[in-house]
């Protein structure tokens, strides 16, 4: 059972691994968008249940992804895109952070919904972008 058990997880593990690898740019920013997602969503559902350390963790965890997202901005080529996704990214931030520290679900769901707002953005002009090439 155990085998079993780590012979599933190296199998995914594997596969994580290589679509990662594979994946073109566009691709890999909204695997970062949908993994701040889930770490948020992660955060909320201990936030329900007052698991105050792993609300922390998992807001840490999204947090480093929107951080490492706003790190990625190339500002010269972006010009006004680039500092409104900034400023976006900073303010989000500064939600998840508060959120966590005065332990209010309000500012972690309005990080949230900014997130998913940009990622479903981000995937929409991905799916264009290729339909159209």
């Amino acid at each position: 059972m155990i085998m079993a058990d780590l012979s599933k997880s190296s199998v995914q593990n594997s596969y994580q691994e290589n679509e990662i690898l594979t994946a073109g740019r566009e691709e890999l920013i909204l695997m970062l968008y949908n993994g701040a997602i889930k770490f948020i969503n992660h955060g909320l559902s201990a936030f329900d249940e007052k698991d105050w350390a792993a609300l922390g963790w998992n807001l840490v965890r999204a947090q480093k992804i929107v951080h490492y997202l706003d790190l990625c901005l190339d500002m010269d080529k972006g010009q006004e895109l680039a500092k409104n996704l900034d400023s976006l990214y900073h303010f989000i931030l500064r939600r998840l952070s508060q959120g966590n520290l005065e332990k209010k679900k309000k500012f972690i769901e309005e990080g949230l919904g900014l997130l998913r707002t940009m990622r479903d953005a981000w995937d929409d002009g991905v799916v264009k972008s290729k339909v159209l090439a």
